[in-house]
């Protein structure tokens, strides 16, 4: 991650996911004001339903888009950390490790999407592990650095602290929309924050002028940019949730097709049992000739 694209890169899988999120969430939430729709639930992933494609929307489209994602994170880590032969660069292994937690991740979600024996929640378990591996990675990621590339790796663990926190919320909570969305929020932040980072660090505009790493004053603007992030990002959320309400209608916003349902796994104590028409021609009818007290005693 010492250049500009590997900092781009990670920013970006947080950005797409956290606003793929938003938007599902939101759906999913409005849906269930709806009468006759079963309570809001929470879940890691979502189906892709707005894909015209009709076997498109059954794919677990996040899974394998983390596994992509991280894989290529991973691969590109792994090669430019070698030089004359030798790893030599072992912060591009923890960058490598903290992808491959992610793409982890994503297998899970494929798994259980295609009804793997895994535990319930599962899926959510390997979310925090996921953000308690990146946590710990850039908890000692900062030695020997500079003041101002210290200062904007801690904000970046502050959010990644409270990430681990939604997560385990989250489980706790599946019922509330404001703790799924506040996961979307930060991971949306540590997307947005990631490219700031990145630009600041390592601008890739050679005109641009280079920030001066141990001036406090530098420090003081990171550190008020960061809180400009915390405003934007919030206002971002709360736009997509307004779009999501009034153009919901008008496009697959909706949330109308059959395969947005509140639940994306299907649990076996939340399948009801449908009698089979073998036992129903066998269930004994009233006949008005006899009583109730008659039929009742011809029921097995």
């Amino acid at each position: 991650m010492g250049t500009f694209g590997g900092h781009a890169l990670p920013g970006s899988f947080f950005i797409i996911f956290s606003l793929w999120w938003t938007v599902q969430t939101f759906r999913r939430y409005y849906k269930s004001l709806k009468k006759g729709s079963p309570p809001y639930k929470s879940s890691v992933t979502f189906k892709p339903d707005c894909l015209p494609c009709e076997k498109c929307k059954n794919l677990e489209l996040e899974g394998i888009l983390k596994v992509a994602f991280t894989t290529l994170g991973l691969v590109l880590e792994v090669i430019t950390a070698y030089k004359d032969g030798h790893f030599t660069h072992l912060g591009n292994g923890q960058h490598a490790t903290m992808f491959f937690f992610f793409g982890l991740s994503g297998v899970v979600d494929i798994l259980m999407h295609h009804g793997a024996p895994l535990p319930e929640n599962t899926d959510y378990a390997i979310s925090c592990l996921s953000f308690i591996v990146e946590d710990v990675l850039f908890m000692f990621h900062l030695h020997g650095r500079t003041k101002l590339d210290v200062i904007l790796h801690t904000l970046l663990l502050y959010v990644v602290h409270a990430c681990v926190i939604c997560v385990l919320f989250e489980v706790r909570f599946r019922n509330n929309v404001v703790v799924a969305l506040a996961r979307s929020f930060l991971v949306l932040l540590q997307g947005t924050w990631f490219w700031q980072v990145g630009f600041i660090l390592y601008n890739p505009n050679p005109n641009a002028i280079p920030w001066k790493d141990e001036d406090h004053n530098e420090i003081m603007l990171a550190t008020m940019i960061f809180a400009w992030h915390l405003a934007i990002d919030f206002i971002l959320i709360l736009v997509i949730g307004l779009l999501v309400k009034m153009l919901g209608p008008f496009c697959c916003l909706a949330g109308t097709n059959k395969s947005d349902g509140a639940f994306n796994h299907v649990r076996y104590d939340q399948v009801k049992l449908i009698t089979t028409n073998a036992e129903i021609n066998h269930l004994p009818v009233l006949d008005e000739s006899e009583s109730e007290e008659e039929f009742n005693a011809t029921k097995p």
